[in-house]
């Protein structure tokens, strides 16, 4: 995010608050208010919550007029080259400063650049009604998004979709805090849509809440991944929630949704015998997913047993959970502090009308490979095959069910905690590193700007040098320079006005920013 803009905006622009938005404002507000003061009590009920420090405005607060880095192209699609679009893309969606409440129907839109969300609070995508149109994130990261919730119904990057179309979206850095029912992170609900190749990284506090989405109704979910830092769910009832690690409930109206190729990581959570992958219930088809969950918070004292469920607490009559896994045993910690196993019983699912097929669960074996606590055989074009890897019997079942649109496994793309977990091994966000964020090492100024900027790597290696590269919003590279100190100044005299993309890539580090260029 340019600076420089997002004062301009603030200093420049005037807001007249609905009078909802000024109550969640005022209610956020409170909340920030009331956490600081049971902090300051030594109040918190939480186990392992930290405090988190909450911006006081949300992003419409901010940017209050269309900037010009929301470009709306000859078809009415939309590019998105700023966090002050994205910004924008939310008040259009949802009837502020001035304009109608806008579903996108049949148009797409696409964003152009990494944005960093973490200056202001989060407000959904069409909270009042129904995002239709088509969202391609190209695996630009969104970093930094907040909700809270608090007297709004739906949370969620997006708050409602409709025979919408998201893929290659990717939001790190995450967190969410509220209560009530019905929270997902990446969308509260999903109706009749589709949604390919998305990562959601996240920490989440409070209620009823999923990851990825809460309530997934007849829609297809494939390739993607869910890593929770944190999960915890605000009930007094160990037993009783209905959140998922994934998906909170998987519900089929008119057609059956489905969920296929996906996972969720979730590195501490609190105790919840029903929380499972899929939540709640599952009425629709589970195949070829798994769930991880590397450390129980806030146990009770348990029994003999406890009652663990897999991958969904209730899998109904036209429910289908097949060559989906998860991990067994579940550690927590004893009042020394080392880690223990949790006694567990544990199922695919604790009622079942449905259909199971090799949905069992894994552990690590003496090589450190996670291992299915039982063989499965898969039926290939070549033969059939046994194994008992989880990474093979993934790949597997691809190979089997002979869909290309199916990314494969792999063990060596991405870490959790050195935990060697399957991840999708052409999902290009699992390269991205700490390196690539870069936030601060390079700085650009003046920004916008009507003829020059100025490019200067604060922390350059010694003989190392830079590739600079400036994209126009077409695609087009118009500028290509290699520099080898650690400041240069680019002329831009020759260009048009307009948005533009500059990269400076070194051997340990990749940065974008958006350059305007003015009249």
């Amino acid at each position: 995010m340019s600076l420089f803009f997002s004062v301009y905006l603030r200093k420049t622009t005037t807001y007249q608050e609905p009078t909802n938005m000024k109550r969640t404002i005022t209610n956020a507000i409170i909340v920030l208010l009331l956490a600081a003061a049971n902090v300051a009590d030594g109040q918190s009920s939480r186990t392992g919550f930290v405090p988190h420090e909450f911006p006081l405005l949300y992003w419409p607060n901010i940017v209050t007029e269309r900037p010009e880095s929301y470009v709306v192209d000859e078809n009415g699609d939309v590019h998105l080259y700023s966090a002050e679009a994205l910004a924008w893309l939310c008040s259009v969606s949802n009837g502020c400063h001035g304009t109608w409440h806008e579903s996108f129907e049949g148009k797409t839109i696409t964003l152009e650049v990494d944005v960093d969300m973490s200056a202001a609070l989060w407000f959904p995508i069409c909270i009042d009604s129904d995002f239709k149109g088509t969202f391609n994130g190209k695996n630009h990261i969104i970093d930094g998004l907040q909700l809270l919730r608090d007297d709004f119904d739906k949370t969620g990057f997006f708050a409602y979709l409709w025979e919408a179309t998201l893929s290659n979206i990717v939001i790190r850095n995450g967190y969410y805090e509220g209560e009530g029912y019905g929270n997902g992170f990446l969308a509260s609900r999903a109706e009749r849509s589709s949604i390919d190749h998305c990562f959601v990284e996240c920490e989440m506090y409070g209620g009823q809440c999923a990851p990825f989405v809460y309530a997934n109704n007849d829609t297809n979910i494939t390739n993607s991944m869910v890593c929770c830092n944190f999960l915890h769910f605000d009930y007094d009832d160990w037993y009783s929630t209905s959140g998922g690690i994934f998906v909170g409930i998987n519900d089929s109206y008119m057609q059956t949704p489905q969920i296929i190729n996906c996972s969720a990581i979730i590195k501490k959570m609190d105790w919840s015998g029903d929380c499972a992958f899929v939540g709640e219930r599952n009425l629709g088809i589970i195949k070829n997913c798994y769930a991880y969950i590397g450390e129980i918070m806030n146990c009770p004292e348990f029994p003999d047993t406890l009652s663990r469920n897999g991958i969904t607490l209730d899998n109904w009559g036209c429910g289908e959970i097949i060559n989906s896994y998860y991990n067994s045993p579940l550690r927590t910690r004893n009042s020394e502090g080392d880690l223990i196993e949790l006694p567990l019983i544990d199922e695919p699912c604790q009622i079942n009308y449905g259909f199971v097929s090799d949905a069992v669960s894994f552990d690590r074996n003496v090589f450190g490979s996670w291992k299915l606590a039982q063989p499965i055989t898969f039926d290939l074009e070549s033969g059939a095959i046994t194994t008992d890897i989880l990474l093979d019997a993934l790949n597997y079942k691809i190979d089997d069910l002979n869909d290309d649109n199916l990314l494969h496994w792999c063990d060596t793309v991405m870490d959790f905690d050195n935990q060697q977990l399957p991840v999708l091994c052409d999902f290009v966000i699992t390269n991205i590193g700490e390196n690539e964020s870069n936030n601060g090492q390079v700085l650009y100024y003046p920004n916008p700007t009507q003829n020059k900027v100025s490019v200067k790597i604060e922390s350059p290696v010694e003989s190392e040098s830079y590739s600079l590269e400036l994209v126009d919003i077409n695609g087009c590279i118009v500028m290509r320079k290699t520099i080898y100190g650690n400041n240069v100044a680019l002329d831009l005299d020759n260009l048009s006005p307009g948005i533009y993309v500059l990269s400076v890539k070194g051997n340990s580090f990749l940065h974008r920013q958006t350059i305007i260029k003015t009249e």
